[in-house]
């Protein structure tokens, strides 16, 4: 279900849309294992940071030299000012924020000694599907603008990609909101779709799609999908910091990976995915989402 009428060798993508959330991370470790029978578990002092999938991906973009557009629901209250701020220190510009009467999002993000990862996310406001259509259609599109579409609530993630039809390039990664798709909803997505990136068990639901697909699996071989075809690609061994934003800073190796190209073959993609799996790396070995870049 690729869109070959996107598949034009000669498009170049300068201007990236990033759609997801905005999130003011909230980041710690366990020194004990999380189980049932405990009543008490300590966590390191935190560390608060910028964050949400949207600005995980936008930032390292930006920082590569391409124009990165946070295109999100943003809160009204202090930390969504702040957050706001941040956002315009970083070049990303607001003018695609959508500014929502409300508390900002929250994210608890808490990394045990083996490793596992637990979130906590407390929601912000979130538009109604009549709101985002009618803040999407004021942003135009062409072919040299690429869409990503980040995990986000299903109704809007359906509701953007019907409106990133008309960009070159749709990426959709729809994250942990792949239970809450139909099978008919995610035949939908494919419609408007050119790539994914999804983890192994995200891909098992989206295996009908015919398109280039990029699976990760942590410290597992990275796929690469396109049809019948697929190729692996095994990660070096890498010291583990803090995981949180990993999956994040992939995606967004990837397409630097692609420095701007429409992925048009297994080649083409094949390429990028060293990129990607190094950013992905240089996360993995710092704690936070961002702080790699520095």
């Amino acid at each position: 279900m690729f869109r070959d009428c996107h598949a034009n060798q000669e498009t170049l993508i300068s201007n990236f849309f990033i759609l997801g959330a905005i999130a003011r991370d909230i980041i710690s470790e366990s020194s004990t294992s999380f189980s049932h029978d405990r009543l008490n578990n300590k966590i390191s002092p935190p560390v608060y940071a910028l964050g949400g999938c949207a600005v995980n991906i936008a930032v390292p973009l930006e920082d590569a030299g391409f124009d990165a557009n946070v295109t999100a629901p943003i809160g009204t209250d202090r930390v969504a000012e702040e957050l706001s701020a941040e956002i315009e220190d970083l070049g990303l510009g607001k003018q695609h924020l959508l500014q929502l009467t409300g508390a900002q999002s929250t994210a608890l993000i808490i990394t045990d000694p083996t490793g596992s990862q637990h979130t906590y996310f407390a929601p912000g406001i979130d538009p109604s599907v009549s709101q985002w259509q009618e803040h999407l259609s004021a942003i135009p599109l062409c072919s040299d603008d690429c869409v990503v579409q980040a995990p986000h609530k299903p109704e809007l993630m359906l509701t953007a990609l019907s409106w990133a039809q008309t960009a070159g390039l749709t990426v959709w990664a729809p994250g942990q909101y792949i239970d809450e798709l139909s099978q008919s909803e995610i035949t939908r997505a494919f419609k408007c779709t050119d790539m994914l990136v999804a983890n192994r068990y995200e891909a098992s639901r989206l295996d009908e799609f015919n398109g280039p697909t990029i699976i990760t699996n942590g410290a597992e071989p990275v796929i690469v999908r396109w049809g019948t075809e697929s190729v692996q690609f095994t990660p070096s061994s890498q010291e583990a910091i803090d995981p949180t934003g990993c999956g994040d800073a992939f995606l967004a190796g990837l397409l630097i990976g692609l420095r701007g190209k429409q992925p048009t073959d297994m080649t083409a993609l094949c390429n990028a995915i060293p990129q990607a799996i190094s950013y992905a790396h240089r996360c993995l070995a710092h704690q936070g989402t961002l702080t790699y870049l520095r």
